[in-house]
């Protein structure tokens, strides 16, 4: 989920994938997924989602190794 609670196309795709793979839905499904009844306004988009993800990895390492679960 977005820090916003909107969901962007990128998420849409992972979570029609994921469907598809348990069988919950069938292959040919097409996605009809909204953010219309959100009423607050969007935050921009992250610049690397990739750098995101690469970050939320190294704070995930952070946790593990029991240095707790808030960021500095």
């Amino acid at each position: 989920m977005s820090r916003d609670c909107f969901n962007v196309p990128r998420d849409w795709i992972k979570v029609t994938n994921y469907c598809k793979r348990l069988g919950l839905i069938a292959d040919g499904f097409a996605p009809n997924y909204t953010n219309e009844l959100l009423q607050w306004a969007q935050l921009p988009e992250l610049v690397s989602p990739e750098k995101n993800q690469l970050d939320v990895a190294d704070e995930q390492e952070r946790v593990k190794c029991g240095k707790g679960c808030l960021r500095d």
